[in-house]
């Protein structure tokens, strides 16, 4: 056997283990002075963590904490440094795949324009299609945007601009390349 995982560790001490392998972890633990010193230095985890108190929380005690953030200002400069490292993020992945496949900028790029391009084609064949069920579709449509625009104006107040333009910058970097490596799949055959 060889020395034991944490997680086996810790199902020893709980004794989560079946009798065949306890015995076994046992007199693993007899013929190794690591592990023998690992269980022990978690049985004492173990022991102080289960013997501390239960904390009493008070009833209002998320309403203080959070009567005392505040939402602070975002300034253009702050605006401006999420833009520029989100676009540093978005080069920097180009640049990365292209060194890592070896394939040109240049054909990356107009092979996920291609495929922007076919996508296009395709999603405006299926609105077409979605648009002729518009009496069912735009209600829960504009109901849907309203929830998102509303979740995206909580999430830019408590998470600060920063991270809501680059979040949103990312979603759109991995659906371009989702996209790319989606158009190169199917149109595997096809010549442009």
């Amino acid at each position: 056997m060889n020395c034991l995982r944490p997680d086996l560790i810790y199902e020893h001490l709980e004794g989560a283990l079946g009798p065949a392998r306890q015995a076994e972890v046992e007199a693993h633990l007899t013929r190794c002075p690591a592990c023998r010193a690992a269980v022990e230095e978690r049985r004492l985890i173990h022991r102080a963590s289960f013997g501390l108190p239960d904390l009493d929380v008070p009833a209002d005690f998320t309403h203080r904490v959070m009567a005392r953030l505040d939402p602070g200002r975002s300034t253009a400069w702050a605006w401006l440094a999420a833009v520029v490292g989100s676009l540093a993020g978005i080069f920097m992945t180009f640049l990365a795949y292209v060194l890592i496949t070896g394939q040109s900028l240049v054909g990356v790029l107009s092979s996920v324009l291609g495929t922007l391009g076919k996508g296009t084609q395709y999603a405006v064949v299926w609105l077409g299609k979605v648009g002729k069920l518009g009496a069912v579709v735009l209600p829960l449509l504009g109901d849907l945007g309203r929830s998102l625009i509303k979740a995206g104006g909580q999430l830019a107040v408590s998470a600060g601009p920063g991270f809501f333009i680059a979040t949103s910058l990312a979603l759109v970097l991995l659906m371009v390349l989702a996209g790319f490596g989606l158009g190169r799949k199917l149109f595997a055959g096809e010549k442009s």
